[in-house]
């Protein structure tokens, strides 16, 4: 894995803190003191990027906060995802009609997770709306790491696995859904305690405490994830989600498509919808150019339970 560069991760995490308060103006010191920068650092880095208008220097006080330039690099990205987004409409649009279903297709930001479509609504009380955002923590996001490189992957293991048997288990669950094309969440009770703690704690720094507690439902979830592996055709479940990948013209996951909001249903009828999802997958790869790697099938292998054809 590249040694990380001091100067670059100081850059990024300044960035991020003024991203996280958009409407703010903070003082050098200020700043120095928030991200534990030597001061001389902070005004040489500041200054540099104010001259190029990634942060804007008030001309009185002399306190900073985000730049033009840094809403231009949004606007351009939100312009490409929005496009790969345009793509994916109709497909989202006939999988929540044909399954009854909310579609939600998903990006990955830095360490969230953040849905930038909503279609339908399925059995859920209320729609999530676009702009929502998650911590890539278990369950989240696991779609974008099954398929992710090897040192990326380690290093979210060290983040969110307390033991080297959590480790194992999660190895596993991401090639089971790399072999699969898709993942499956169960509709558990630790699933609704780990959202609302993520929900609680989405923009402050995680205490050991609070990381060992998601760390064990995170392991509890994996293991619940593993066993809806092993469907049965007329056995009933609860499934919270299905979810599954567009990849881009370098085979990396550029989009997850996510069915939520199910009923209780059959093992059969997991199996169509998930049949279902990885075909409409597969063509939106096919409308942008993406590159489906060998590891995913274009529908689900035959388990237990019949696969139909998507």
């Amino acid at each position: 894995m590249p040694r990380p560069s001091p100067s670059t991760t100081r850059v990024i995490e300044l960035l991020n803190f003024l991203g996280d308060h958009p409407r703010e103006f903070f003082s050098l010191s200020e700043l120095a003191r928030r991200l534990d920068l030597n001061k001389a650092t902070a005004h040489g880095m500041l200054g540099a990027l104010a001259d190029a208008g990634y942060l804007f220097r008030h001309p009185v006080d002399k306190t900073f906060s985000l730049g033009p330039a840094v809403v231009a690099l949004g606007q351009s990205a939100v312009a490409a995802e929005s496009k790969i987004v345009a793509f994916a409409h109709p497909e989202m649009d006939a999988l929540s009609r044909a399954t009854g279903a909310q579609c939600v297709a998903s990006t990955a930001i830095g360490d969230e997770v953040v849905f930038v479509a909503v279609v339908g609504l399925g059995s859920l009380p209320m729609a999530s709306e676009p702009g929502y955002r998650a911590r890539l923590y278990p369950p989240h996001g696991l779609v974008f790491l099954a398929w992710a490189t090897k040192e990326r992957v380690e290093r979210w293991l060290e983040s969110v696995a307390e033991t080297p048997a959590d480790k194992k288990r999660y190895r596993e669950m991401l090639a089971d859904i790399r072999a699969r094309g898709f993942s499956m969440a169960a509709n558990a009770q630790a699933r609704s305690k780990l959202d609302r703690v993520l929900r609680e704690v989405q923009n402050e720094a995680l205490t050991p405490e609070m990381q060992r507690m998601l760390a064990a439902l995170g392991a509890e979830l994996a293991r619940e994830e593993r066993e809806l592996g092993k469907l049965s055709p007329d056995q009933r479940y609860q499934i919270r989600s299905i979810s599954a990948p567009v990849f881009d013209p370098f085979g990396k996951v550029t989009l997850v498509l996510i069915l939520r909001g199910f009923p209780e249903l059959t093992g059969q009828q997991i199996s169509e919808h998930a049949a279902a999802l990885v075909g409409a997958c597969g063509r939106v790869t096919k409308l942008i150019g993406g590159v489906i790697p060998d590891s995913v099938e274009t529908k689900p292998r035959r388990r237990s339970a019949r696969t139909a054809a998507p």
